[in-house]
């Protein structure tokens, strides 16, 4: 599979940005992680880590932060879900784009975090505020239609016209 981006933790292992999530290698074994364990996007241009234990994913979707003792916790089965942070939840998702070419993304010594993007470069700074404002992560419980239940594991598609689609959360 291809791999578009990589970054090298604290600890020493190596994160792989690719285009089903991000693979870390640690110990001579390969684990992945996805959307299905809570990442925002699967694809993954861009890998940068900030100084504050985060890393820092970018591609078509934007940027959104993860810290890697959670993607730690989730690689080796003891988490069963990520928290990310998205960047700029009320900005055009364009903009804020990983962009393709060089240079990528680099860490200033202040800690400022520089990401390139669509339309320029962001700044992140070393201590950046809370984020405010941003949707809280929804878990659907149970999908169905015209109350029967659709099994959630697996795709399903639902045909035009009449009935009723109910959600739980």
């Amino acid at each position: 599979q291809a791999v578009f981006s990589h970054h090298v933790a604290p600890n020493g292992d190596l994160w792989f940005g690719t285009h089903r999530g991000l693979v870390r290698h640690r110990d001579g074994r390969f684990d992945r992680v996805t959307t299905r364990d809570g990442l925002l996007a699967d694809r993954a241009d861009r890998l940068a880590g900030d100084q504050h234990g985060n890393l820092w994913v970018g591609g078509r979707h934007g940027y959104f932060s993860v810290a890697l003792s959670a993607l730690n916790r989730v690689a080796d089965g003891q988490e069963l879900e990520l928290t990310c942070d998205a960047l700029g939840n009320d900005q055009d998702v364009s903009a804020l784009s990983a962009t393709h070419g060089f240079p990528t993304t680099c860490l200033g010594n202040d800690g400022t975090l520089w990401l390139t993007a669509g339309h320029g470069v962001i700044r992140v700074p070393p201590n950046p505020q809370a984020p405010t404002g941003a949707s809280p992560r929804i878990r659907i419980e149970r999908v169905a239609l015209d109350g029967v239940t659709v099994p959630a594991a697996a795709p399903f598609t639902i045909s035009t016209g009449k009935g009723r689609l109910s959600f739980e959360f």
